[in-house]
């Protein structure tokens, strides 16, 4: 269908976020977005090459967006061979990312609103994880190593080590940083996928707005270089961390304490949290209260279960406080939500 397009046709939609042109070259630089390869993906999932959006802003720099709400969950498996700097943020959805290639080998990312993430990932290959029923939204921006280098210039000096290291070409290593984003950064997100104001010019409104982004993102590494200078995690306290994981939420109702669990798996609290930040982007008990949440609002669409009965299963005690969190989670009082699948049901 793309061949039989001219190339003015061409031009016009390269320029617009809202109609991608996925010839074989663009399906390539579309693959970058989410480190999928289209040659690696199954025929059934190649659906959700529709989902992306994309537009060049500059050479070397350009944004995509994935909007999609499939009813069923997919599996996909791909790989990944790009020298760019990405700059990821989720804006809904819950998904894992099975990510191999790492110095550390194995890794699980855990995707959910609020999350963001700055890589430089030449090699991959793994596994995302997207559940039904669920719309995805995530928004990347795309920088050639060389072009953010150019764009940085006197600046170097307060990168991350490793990171400089990576866009003076004197380092070929992985660099991932996956954590919380500022509620500036994500409101700067939502405005740029929202669209433009009517009279703004277009092309600089975009390219300004991605490029306020990288640079709250890089300001992001540089505060995370300062703030935890000198900790990182092994293979084994990697492994320590996840079944810290199953023991915290093993029993949502009574909970085991952040003291329990660094005894527990011989990790001190200061490792215990930042463990928890590093892999699963949320403090200990962030944690904890987002898989309440998540988990609640899944047994509202897949239990006969009433409110009260659902805040008790996730370990709410006090059904107003229940009621605030979902709220304040998701935009809508549980019962609303409730009563919102029972209709479609």
């Amino acid at each position: 269908m793309t061949n039989s397009l001219s190339e003015q046709q061409k031009a016009r939609q390269r320029d617009s976020i809202h109609t991608p042109v996925l010839t074989p070259t663009r399906q390539t630089e579309l693959a970058a977005m989410m480190r999928l390869s289209p040659s690696s993906l199954h025929q059934k999932d190649r659906c959700c090459w529709a989902a992306w959006q994309e537009c060049k802003l500059r050479p070397g720099v350009w944004i995509s967006l994935l909007d999609e709400a499939e009813k069923e969950k997919r599996t996909i498996r791909y790989q990944k061979s790009e020298e760019l700097i990405d700059f990821g943020f989720i804006l809904d959805g819950c998904f894992t990312n099975q990510l191999r290639g790492f110095r550390n080998g194995l890794r699980e990312v855990v995707n959910q609103p609020g999350l963001g993430g700055v890589g430089y990932l030449p090699e991959v290959e793994g596994v995302v994880q997207i559940p039904g029923q669920m719309r995805t939204r995530v928004m990347h921006i795309h920088v050639a190593k060389e072009t953010l280098y150019s764009l940085l210039s006197e600046d170097m000096d307060s990168m991350p080590r490793e990171f400089a290291k990576i866009l003076e070409g004197g380092s070929s290593k992985d660099f991932f940083y996956h954590g919380a984003v500022e509620p500036a950064v994500l409101a700067s997100v939502r405005e740029l996928t929202c669209g433009i104001r009517s009279g703004l010019p277009r092309k600089i409104f975009l390219e300004g707005k991605a490029l306020e982004l990288v640079a709250m993102q890089l300001f992001w590494l540089h505060n995370r270089e300062n703030g935890v200078s000198g900790l990182s995690l092994s293979p084994d306290e990697r492994d320590r961390i996840h079944a810290a994981k199953e023991a915290l939420v093993e029993n949502l109702a009574y909970p085991p304490t952040i003291s329990v669990l660094s005894q527990r798996f011989n990790l001190s609290i200061n490792k215990l949290q930042f463990g928890f930040q590093e892999i699963f982007g949320y403090t200990v008990y962030g944690f904890l209260k987002e898989y309440k949440l998540q988990k609640a609002q899944l047994l509202f669409k897949q239990a006969e279960m009433n409110v009260s009965e659902v805040a008790w299963e996730v370990g709410y005690v006090n059904i107003s406080h229940f009621s605030a969190a979902f709220k304040k989670r998701f935009g809508i009082l549980p019962k609303q939500f409730l009563n919102s699948i029972r209709r479609i049901s």
